[in-house]
């Protein structure tokens, strides 16, 4: 069980920075909330109002963990009443609004998140000076929305626009400019442009252990990175070793179906179809659509993500039986979001016209 405890001797920080390590201890199921300082709700940006900051410190807290219909309706309320006491375009809305962006985030509603956090800039650039940390912040933000939207090129300038702040006022081996440096690289690799994306994670990654350790998220996070972008060059062999060794620092630390695993195994499965070992490469990729469907649901864009790398194993290796089902399942889930639709057909059609013959 967590505590939101001791909040007066930490009273030089705000309590989003005392919940820093909820992420990290996904076992514990509630979070308990005990004295919060008035400091801490004039530090958030949120009222000056005990309920509505413990109904922050919980919705907050529940997204952080991974429990988004827990915590939807607390920060729906939430924001509502905030909206009510000072109206749009307040300032004590970037919290509330952080926090339902998380939300839609992990509910795979990035469009919805994207409307979040445009709103947040909106608010930041009409009430803040510019500099501000919380610009960057935001900016950085839409960067991580454009990324999972697939618009590489906004996500690339929004993590440049943050990055040069970071760097600027936090220094090079600051926690955030990492986490900036590590979604500028992914950006970048998305756009197979590896050879400015991995000097990026090459400096990055030392200094990720440094701070966090060898056996914590983010430093699996910033590895499973730096597999990705292997796996774009072309480097299948180097990305099939860092999978396993993100793999390795992830036993004991993160759960089996945590998402940040499931996508190592995603790029570890990539690396061994690019070495043609397509049977391996199912091995990998089953079990991990399996875990994805269960934990986030059959229609979330990550879950289909897993699934469309199964269908591709299929095709390749000629199982049009295999293929044919799984393509189904991906076409039909797939239209809640709309992605796959048009490829799943495809294959669908790959599947028939082999069966004709």
């Amino acid at each position: 069980m967590v505590k939101i405890d001791n909040l007066e001797e930490k009273s030089k920080q705000t309590l989003l920075e005392c919940l820093r390590d909820v992420p990290f201890l996904e076992h514990h199921a509630q979070v308990v909330d005990a004295g919060v300082p008035r400091r801490a709700a004039v530090e958030l940006g949120l009222a000056d109002d005990t309920t509505l900051l413990v109904r922050f410190v919980r919705a907050y807290a529940l997204a952080l963990i991974g429990r988004a219909d827990e915590a939807e309706p607390l920060a729906l309320t939430n924001l509502d009443l905030q909206r009510q006491k000072h109206g749009d375009g307040h300032e004590s809305l970037i919290r509330p609004l952080e926090c339902l962006a998380e939300i839609r985030a992990q509910q795979g509603e990035y469009e919805e998140e994207l409307a979040l956090y445009e709103e947040i800039q909106a608010i930041c650039e009409e009430r803040l000076p510019e500099g501000h940390f919380q610009l960057a912040k935001v900016r950085m933000n839409l960067g991580t929305t454009y990324f999972e939207l697939t618009d590489w090129v906004k996500a690339e300038a929004c993590h440049r626009s943050s990055l040069e702040w970071c760097r600027k006022e936090l220094g090079d081996d600051h926690a955030q400019t990492l986490s900036v440096l590590n979604n500028l690289a992914n950006a970048l690799t998305m756009q197979r442009r590896t050879d400015e994306a991995i000097p990026l994670l090459e400096e990055a990654i030392p200094l990720t252990k440094k701070i966090y350790g060898e056996r914590n998220l983010v430093t699996v996070q910033t590895l499973n990175n730096l597999a990705a972008c292997y796996n774009k060059g072309g480097a299948f062999e180097d990305a099939e070793a860092v999978c396993y060794e993100t793999l390795e620092l992830a036993d004991g630390t993160l759960s089996e179906d945590h998402d940040v695993v499931l996508r190592v195994r995603m790029n570890l499965g990539k690396s061994l179809l690019g070495q043609e070992r397509l049977e391996e490469a199912e091995e990998v990729f089953l079990p991990t659509w399996e875990m994805s469907r269960d934990a986030v649901g059959r229609d979330h864009p990550v879950t289909l993500s897993h699934l469309a790398q199964l269908v591709y194993v299929q095709s390749l290796r000629g199982d049009y039986e295999e293929l044919e089902l799984y393509a189904r399942e991906l076409h039909e889930q797939g239209r809640k979001s709309g992605r796959f639709l048009e490829w799943s057909q495809e294959m669908l059609d790959e599947a028939a016209a082999a069966r004709n013959d």
